[in-house]
Protein backbone atom coordinates (compact mmCIF):
# COMPACT_ATOMS: atom_id res chain seq x y z
CA UNK A 1 0.00 0.00 0.00
CA UNK A 2 2.92 2.33 0.55
CA UNK A 3 4.65 1.43 -2.69
CA UNK A 4 5.15 4.29 -5.10
CA UNK A 5 4.12 2.59 -8.32
CA UNK A 6 0.95 3.87 -10.01
CA UNK A 7 -1.13 0.79 -9.20
CA UNK A 8 -0.36 1.05 -5.49
CA UNK A 9 -1.08 4.79 -5.51
CA UNK A 10 -4.45 4.26 -7.23
CA UNK A 11 -5.33 1.54 -4.72
CA UNK A 12 -4.36 3.75 -1.78
CA UNK A 13 -6.43 6.67 -3.09
CA UNK A 14 -9.45 4.42 -3.67
CA UNK A 15 -9.09 2.99 -0.17
CA UNK A 16 -8.87 6.50 1.30
CA UNK A 17 -12.04 7.58 -0.57
CA UNK A 18 -13.86 4.60 0.93
CA UNK A 19 -12.50 4.80 4.46
CA UNK A 20 -12.19 8.51 5.24
CA UNK A 21 -15.92 9.35 5.16
CA UNK A 22 -16.70 6.38 7.41
CA UNK A 23 -13.90 7.29 9.80
CA UNK A 24 -15.04 10.90 10.03
CA UNK A 25 -18.63 9.80 10.61
CA UNK A 26 -17.49 7.62 13.52
CA UNK A 27 -15.40 10.45 15.02
CA UNK A 28 -18.39 12.80 14.79
CA UNK A 29 -20.67 10.17 16.36
CA UNK A 30 -18.30 9.64 19.29
CA UNK A 31 -17.93 13.38 19.74
CA UNK A 32 -21.71 13.69 19.95
CA UNK A 33 -21.84 11.00 22.64
CA UNK A 34 -19.02 12.46 24.71
CA UNK A 35 -19.74 14.62 27.71
CA UNK A 36 -16.13 15.82 27.75
CA UNK A 37 -15.23 19.31 26.59
CA UNK A 38 -12.09 18.04 24.89
CA UNK A 39 -11.59 15.09 22.57
CA UNK A 40 -8.26 14.02 21.11
CA UNK A 41 -8.24 12.25 17.75
CA UNK A 42 -5.03 10.75 16.44
CA UNK A 43 -5.05 11.06 12.65
CA UNK A 44 -2.20 9.72 10.54
CA UNK A 45 -1.64 12.05 7.60
CA UNK A 46 -3.86 14.70 9.23
CA UNK A 47 -3.00 17.53 6.84
CA UNK A 48 -2.48 15.34 3.80
CA UNK A 49 -5.97 13.84 4.16
CA UNK A 50 -7.71 17.17 4.86
CA UNK A 51 -8.94 16.02 8.28
CA UNK A 52 -7.32 19.12 9.82
CA UNK A 53 -10.16 21.19 8.35
CA UNK A 54 -12.65 19.20 10.42
CA UNK A 55 -10.80 19.78 13.71
CA UNK A 56 -10.97 22.77 16.01
CA UNK A 57 -7.23 22.56 16.69
CA UNK A 58 -4.30 20.53 15.43
CA UNK A 59 -1.25 19.33 17.32
CA UNK A 60 1.88 18.04 15.63
CA UNK A 61 4.15 15.81 17.70
CA UNK A 62 7.58 15.28 16.22
CA UNK A 63 11.14 14.35 17.05
CA UNK A 64 14.47 14.85 15.38
CA UNK A 65 15.30 12.64 12.41
CA UNK A 66 18.02 10.95 14.49
CA UNK A 67 15.58 10.06 17.27
CA UNK A 68 12.94 9.00 14.74
CA UNK A 69 15.31 6.53 13.12
CA UNK A 70 16.17 5.06 16.53
CA UNK A 71 12.51 4.68 17.49
CA UNK A 72 11.09 3.32 14.24
CA UNK A 73 11.41 0.12 12.34
CA UNK A 74 13.46 0.74 9.17
CA UNK A 75 10.50 -0.25 7.00
CA UNK A 76 8.55 2.69 8.44
CA UNK A 77 10.80 5.17 6.64
CA UNK A 78 8.96 4.36 3.37
CA UNK A 79 5.76 5.71 4.91
CA UNK A 80 7.44 8.99 5.79
CA UNK A 81 7.88 9.70 2.09
CA UNK A 82 4.06 9.98 1.78
CA UNK A 83 3.94 12.68 4.41
CA UNK A 84 4.05 16.42 3.99
CA UNK A 85 7.44 17.84 5.02
CA UNK A 86 7.64 18.37 8.78
CA UNK A 87 8.37 22.09 8.37
CA UNK A 88 5.01 22.54 6.59
CA UNK A 89 3.15 20.52 9.23
CA UNK A 90 4.65 22.66 11.99
CA UNK A 91 3.52 25.83 10.20
CA UNK A 92 -0.02 24.48 9.80
CA UNK A 93 -0.36 23.20 13.39
CA UNK A 94 -1.98 25.17 16.18
CA UNK A 95 0.32 23.50 18.71
CA UNK A 96 3.61 21.61 18.45
CA UNK A 97 5.17 19.01 20.75
CA UNK A 98 8.85 18.17 20.34
CA UNK A 99 9.24 14.63 21.68
CA UNK A 100 12.99 14.48 21.05
CA UNK A 101 13.83 15.12 24.70
CA UNK A 102 11.94 12.30 26.37
CA UNK A 103 8.67 11.68 28.16
CA UNK A 104 9.09 14.20 30.98
CA UNK A 105 9.67 17.12 28.62
CA UNK A 106 6.90 15.95 26.29
CA UNK A 107 4.46 15.82 29.23
CA UNK A 108 5.33 19.41 30.15
CA UNK A 109 4.51 20.50 26.61
CA UNK A 110 1.23 18.57 26.66
CA UNK A 111 0.28 20.16 29.99
CA UNK A 112 0.83 23.64 28.52
CA UNK A 113 -1.42 22.78 25.59
CA UNK A 114 -4.09 21.35 27.90
CA UNK A 115 -4.09 24.56 29.92
CA UNK A 116 -4.47 26.61 26.76
CA UNK A 117 -7.36 24.45 25.50
CA UNK A 118 -9.34 24.18 28.72
CA UNK A 119 -9.58 27.96 29.15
Amino acid sequence: MFAKDKTAQKFRKKLERLLHPAIWKEVARKRGLSKKRLMVVEVPLLFESGFDKKMDYSIVAFCSKKVQLKRCDPSFTDRISFQMPLSKKIKKADFVINTSFGKRESRKQVQKIMKALTF
